[in-house]
């Protein structure tokens, strides 16, 4: 919404985006590097070592299973968010020129690649003998961007959604519905057939969908500055 309203391009997106992100961030990796040193950790079996904290800095700690949330605990979202927005503009000249049931059609598609992917990854990371290993890539392929692609491109549908005008006829009935899916999810995760697509699906599609009757049921348009 915001890059619809500016409309500014690419190198002014990237530098909002960067300055909103990246002071704070800074500042958590000094403070982590402080107070933890660069021992050994379960997410860096072997330390923290230069090319951790450059990867870090430079915002490509997503590529590796030792990089990836080991100098700021839960830096893995912002990995992930970066990576996102690397192809984002290419993203929006894609969904542009679709309309919203053609832009569904391609996010269940890409969805189901990332569940192939995923089930293969991890797969192949419980057959791995050496236990540091397996639990390193454990790791790694649950937080990685491809886990987690899904959740921002159900983004971009609500959006489409909302750009289009489309209403919906009973608003609150869908934001009871998203609440108590959450409450649902938290507990039985593995319900069947659902539980197959993981968690970061899971809650991807029900925080998409709560903001469609939310928006519907105040009769209102929402508006990025």
């Amino acid at each position: 919404m915001s890059w619809q309203a500016r409309h500014d391009g690419a190198i002014p997106f990237y530098v909002r985006r960067f300055f909103r992100i990246a002071p704070m961030y800074y500042l958590a990796i000094l403070l982590f590097l402080w107070s933890r040193g660069f021992g050994p950790s379960i997410y860096a079996p072997d330390g923290i070592g230069w090319r951790h904290v450059a990867m870090a800095a430079t915002f490509t700690h997503g590529l590796m299973p030792d990089t990836i949330t080991s100098v700021v605990p839960g830096s893995w979202s912002i990995a992930d968010e970066m990576m996102f927005y690397a192809i984002f503009p290419l993203l929006m000249l894609g969904f542009a020129r679709l309309r919203f049931a053609a832009a569904a059609v391609v996010v269940v598609v890409a969805t189901w690649v990332c569940l192939r992917i995923q089930h293969s990854a991890d797969a192949y990371v419980a057959h791995m003998v050496d236990p540091v290993w397996r639990g390193r890539l454990a790791i790694f392929v649950y937080l990685w961007f491809v886990q987690q692609l899904p959740c921002f491109l159900f983004g971009i549908l609500a959006f489409k959604w909302m750009a289009e005008g489309r209403s919906v006829r009973w608003p609150w009935a869908l934001v009871v519905v998203s609440l108590v899916a959450m409450a649902l999810v938290a507990f039985h995760p593995d319900l069947p057939y659902v539980g197959r697509l993981g968690l970061p699906i899971q809650y991807g599609a029900i925080f998409a969908v709560l903001p469609w009757g939310s928006r519907t049921g105040s009769h209102g348009s929402w508006s990025i500055r």
